[in-house]
Parts: C-alpha cells; sequence; structure tokens
C-alpha cells in the first residue's frame, strides 16, 4: 500500500482505547504549542512524550533511534 501512488498519503493508525484517545489528542494538542513557541528544533512524539532534537542546516532529524 505504501507503494500505491493513489494511498502514498494514507496513514493506518494503531487502535486506541477512548482513554488512550484523549492522552494522545492531549499530546498532540502540547506537540502544536510547543511547535509555534520552539521553531529552533523538531519536535515529535515517541514512547508517549514529546522529543525534541536540534536543527541542522537543509536536515531532517533521524528519529529511528
Amino acid at each position: 500500500m505504501k507503494t500505491s501512488e493513489r494511498s502514498k498519503m494514507t496513514f493506518i493508525g494503531p487502535d486506541r482505547t477512548p482513554e488512550e484517545r484523549d492522552v494522545h489528542r492531549a499530546l498532540v494538542m502540547q506537540l502544536k504549542e510547543k511547535i509555534k513557541t520552539d521553531t529552533e528544533r523538531y519536535h515529535f512524539i515517541r514512547g508517549g512524550n514529546i522529543a525534541s532534537v536540534e536543527k541542522t542546516a537543509g536536515t531532517t532529524p533521524n528519529v529511528d533511534s
């Protein structure tokens, strides 16, 4: 599916309980606020927390670690 041009932008998210959805929704809201206020770093959700890495000229973060 990920190699199909038609569904290139499709994302399948994990099943979450209503409680997990509430927690994740709050985490996404915190992430959006952090992105607005701290533009010098890349921010992402990893392991139920917001992680940040320094931006370097012309590169994107390696978040596989």
